[in-house]
């Protein structure tokens, strides 16, 4: 039967062929970086591999802005922005993108951890500030006023910049409510 139904090769072939038929299904999106993701795991070819994120890129993209709140887009999406990062080291593309993600969503594990390695990184201390006070203040404060969260990403911003007054400031406000 594999002869008459070849896109049941594997993974890529399948995902491919649902793709075809359901282009703006933020599901089928997902699926096809996901399918991708595992061939750039696979091979060790770096031209390779950075052909097979830009694809990924395209379609993760695609799924997040179909429906934004997908938890497995989103998900996904912050591995492609992450392994992006590894190339091209653009971290207001890499933080862009994951303030897009908390637009969405209260918290994904793997943002907080990838933030952990940025934080130990002293030449990102600035941006990684600015990006605390933006996602911190503006966002889950200003915006949704989620006290946890609001305090919980000023103070990062303000483990890495003691002192900060923009951060204090907001603290303070937050807290009074």
């Amino acid at each position: 039967t594999w002869n008459r139904i070849p896109v049941w090769e594997n993974a890529l072939t399948l995902n491919s062929a649902a793709i075809k038929v359901s282009p703006n299904s933020a599901r089928a999106n997902t699926f096809m970086a996901t399918a991708l993701y595992q061939e750039y795991r696979a091979t060790d070819d770096p031209e390779e591999q950075k052909k097979i994120l830009g694809d990924m890129g395209i379609y993760i993209r695609r799924a997040v802005d179909i429906y934004p709140a997908y938890f497995s887009g989103l998900t996904m999406y912050v591995g492609v922005l992450a392994e992006e990062f590894r190339y091209d080291n653009d971290l207001d593309k890499l933080l862009a993108g994951f303030r897009r993600v908390f637009e969405q969503r209260d918290y994904l594990q793997f943002i907080d951890q990838y933030l952990d390695f940025l934080d130990k990184q002293p030449q990102y201390s600035q941006q990684l500030t600015e990006f605390y006070i933006q996602v911190g203040y503006q966002i889950f404060w200003q915006q949704r006023r989620n006290k946890q969260y609001a305090l919980k990403y000023l103070q990062r911003g303000l483990n890495l910049m003691p002192g900060e007054p923009t951060i204090l400031a907001a603290m303070d406000e937050i807290k009074r409510g």
